[in-house]
């Protein structure tokens, strides 16, 4: 059962930190002591998003009454374990987001630190894993963490499932949903999974998808593998897509799938948030 679970016995009046079956997931504050880090990346420029986008990130574009990055810090609020948010982002675009966290820390429980990489136009970002390698190079990786896009938009219940990953402290995985068509697959990052939920294998757009099973670009993964992305980079890894790590990952670490079967909006297209705009006014919530 995840934290969520005990934070609502514990509520109910069933259970303390200090005792019963909850008390080795908490230390002698009464905090708990599984901890995950969040990194959150914005550092893209959206192209096929412009006008939209051109001078205003993606993340921050309204889906109802909030923003795209406002709904996923709104949901991760609800996932206990969570410690520090770091958002990544470009030079073009930190000042939107310094104005932006300077509204949110008003009314945030979580700390929520903006972290910039050099560049103003696409020619010049580091790329997702580019990103990355950059806090790991600022000693920022040190911790079990929980990676996603800040444009990333689930529906409500994708906290539960983020809940149940958390609890499995010594699990790395990659959140998945089933587009159904291979003719959509082709469109993502791509996983071959096992009878036991194990990724067996990863392909990014794939011409021959060989399962309908896409990546979210949501993966929690330990400070051991993070530590691994010196070794990817030196190798000559590509910089961009974080799923050309996760490829390089699945042979050499064990990476379990999840299957979210809740609302997930991959916000790349004008259709894609119109779409989600769209699910939003007909009761979608975060």
């Amino acid at each position: 059962m995840g934290e969520e679970d005990c934070v609502s016995e514990m509520r109910a009046g069933n259970e303390t930190p200090a005792s019963g079956k909850w008390k080795e997931k908490f230390d002698d504050a009464g905090e708990f002591a599984m901890k995950l880090n969040v990194v959150l990346l914005a550092g893209g420029y959206a192209t096929r998003l412009w006008p939209l986008t051109k001078n205003m990130p993606k993340a921050l574009l309204a889906v109802g009454e909030k923003t795209i990055l406002g709904h996923v810090l709104h949901q991760l609020e609800k996932v206990p374990s969570v410690d520090t948010i770091y958002l990544t982002t470009n030079e073009k675009f930190a000042r939107h987001f310094r104005l932006f966290l300077l509204l949110w820390r008003l009314e945030a429980k979580k700390r929520v630190e903006l972290i910039v990489e050099a560049g103003t136009s696409e020619e010049m970002k580091k790329g997702a894993v580019g990103a990355l390698l950059h806090m790991h190079n600022k000693g920022l990786l040190n911790e079990r963490t929980l990676i996603m896009a800040a444009d990333n938009l689930f529906g409500p219940d994708i906290t539960n499932l983020l809940n149940e990953i958390a609890a499995n402290e010594n699990e790395n995985a990659v959140v998945l949903v089933d587009v159904k068509r291979k003719a959509t697959a082709k469109h993502y990052g791509i996983c071959a999974v096992d009878k036991g939920g194990t990724i067996v294998g990863f392909q990014e757009k794939p011409k021959m998808p060989k399962s309908t099973l896409a990546s979210t670009g949501c993966y929690v993964l330990s400070k051991e593998l993070l530590d691994r992305l010196p070794e990817y980079a030196q190798g000559g890894g590509p910089m961009d897509r974080i799923g050309d790590f996760i490829g390089w990952l699945v042979p050499r670490a064990h990476l379990k799938g999840h299957t979210y079967t809740g609302k997930w909006f991959d916000i790349g297209t004008h259709e894609e948030l119109e779409r989600a705009r769209k699910e939003h006014r007909k009761g979608l919530k975060a």
